[in-house]
């Protein structure tokens, strides 16, 4: 008996018949137009509501208007409410909304399309991997040096020390991005630079104690040495990096990234805090068990300070559950897991760092699920501009603090020092080492004032 053909398959009945595109980062110029209001963003977020946009995209909106991305959320989700053909679930716009972030540029200026360029690399970098372990749209946070200024006291106050690196203030405004999008946990890496030699220092201090081995000769302390002096950085007696490494059992890669840093504890340092600094051995403080450090490779004793010290005094407290909490985000760390961490520490140090390429294992494990792109990747150091607080106009509350009333209230720094450094400053070619160093000594005076003004004296400055 003839039976009529079915037009339709009832197998595919309910089922998307769209092809999903690849993830990838929209940029709209213009995006403060009409046309992105009523058109372009209602029509993206039907797609999403239709499940035809990929989990991994991003949406990038240049205009010449002076907005934050909140408020170029806010009003996209005023005008999608009014414009869309479906009506707005919350939950799915918090999870678009998310993925969109707003630049702001005149449309002449090259520097913006910079900018923009430096942009979209974090953004396609985070979607491949996104894309790659099937997770949600990456978030990634535009900072400005305008943020950092406005946000500083709330970092200090979750923090409750005073944090030198700015990038922590980006990682502040992250997590409130991360709450704001619906999300209360997240994973992070912390742990793996420190278990696996991930620091570019180690290659560096590999190369300048091979210098050492020269019998009767010590090429890589001159090297040191001359390259400071070439850089017109201000350098501590070789008698004091002997006392270091005589605490913590010999050479250690930790020594040159932190003495580098400390250099400017000699700049700005008042005459009491230079009495208190040369009574004391921090690192002495450590106490680090010689009898058996002595026998450990020297990696080991990188791995073992930075465990100590950069781990959990910087990264977890800075950079980590503090300013995640602040925004009631549980940060988790599965490079911390005991068993995982009881594992790395057997391993032979060639495993971690193989001739100069460092965190070896992750690599030859990440190549089994991610592109060349992502596990051969050079490592970047996450910073900030360290310059945020010394912008034109100066934020007054900045001034307040670095006033000579202000530093000698306090008594930790010299006030002719900071005076001649904030401007000197300016003449330094900007990323080079004697600027890097200059800038990074004030950001220390600026948060310790800060700190101090939050904590012990608040009559140091009217914070906005």
């Amino acid at each position: 008996m003839p039976t009529e053909s079915l037009k339709t398959n009832p197998l595919r009945e309910g089922l998307n018949s769209r092809t999903m595109p690849d993830p990838c980062t929209l940029v709209i110029f213009g995006a403060s137009g009409d046309l992105t209001h009523r058109k372009l963003i209602p029509a993206l977020y039907n797609l999403a509501a239709d499940g035809a946009l990929p989990p991994a995209i991003s949406v990038v909106g240049f205009a010449r208007r002076d907005k934050t991305d909140e408020i170029f959320r806010a009003e996209l989700e005023e005008a999608t409410r009014k414009f869309s053909r479906q009506s707005l679930n919350d939950e799915l716009w918090k999870s678009f909304a998310s993925s969109v972030s707003y630049h702001r540029s005149a449309f002449d200026n090259f520097e913006g399309y910079q900018d923009l360029a430096r942009k979209l690399d974090e953004l396609d970098a985070a979607n491949l991997v996104a894309r790659h372990i099937k997770t949600k749209p990456p978030i990634v946070e535009d900072f400005r040096p305008a943020d950092a200024v406005k946000s500083y006291p709330d970092l200090i106050r979750a923090a409750e020390a005073p944090v030198i690196d700015t990038s922590c203030a980006a990682l502040l405004q992250l997590a409130r991005r991360v709450q704001q999008s619906g999300q209360k946990v997240v994973l992070t890496g912390e742990g793996a630079d420190e278990w696996l030699i991930g620091y570019p220092w180690y290659k560096s201090n590999k190369i300048l104690e091979g210098l050492n081995l020269l019998p009767g000769l010590r090429l890589g302390e001159l090297a040191r040495r001359s390259f400071l002096r070439l850089n017109n950085m201000p350098q501590y007696s070789r008698q004091f990096r002997r006392d270091v490494e005589d605490s913590i059992g010999g050479p250690n890669a930790w020594v040159d990234a932190y003495g580098l840093l400390s250099t400017t504890k000699l700049r700005f340092y008042s005459d009491s805090m230079h009495a208190v600094r040369m009574q004391s051995n921090p690192w002495a403080d450590l106490q680090m068990p010689l009898h058996r450090a002595k026998h450990w490779h020297p990696l080991n004793r990188g791995v073992w300070i930075a465990g100590r010290v950069t781990l959990a005094g910087h990264l977890l407290q800075a950079k980590g559950d503090r300013v995640a909490m602040h925004s009631s985000v549980e940060v988790r760390y599965p490079f911390l897991d005991e068993k995982v961490f009881d594992f790395l520490a057997h391993l032979h140090p060639k495993w971690k760092l193989r001739g100069f390429h460092d965190k070896y294992l992750l690599r030859l494990l990440a190549k089994r699920w991610l592109p060349p792109s992502v596990y051969q990747r050079r490592k970047v150091i996450f910073r900030a501009p360290l310059d945020s607080f010394h912008l034109d106009p100066e934020p007054p509350y900045i001034g307040q603090l670095l006033s000579p009333e202000s530093l000698a209230r306090t008594g930790y720094f010299d006030s002719t020092a900071v005076q001649h450094w904030r401007k000197a400053f300016r003449q330094m070619r900007p990323g080079s080492l004697p600027r890097l160093s200059a800038e990074s000594g004030l950001a220390a005076v600026v948060a310790t004032q800060l700190w101090h003004h939050l904590y012990i004296d608040p009559h140091l400055a009217d914070l906005p």
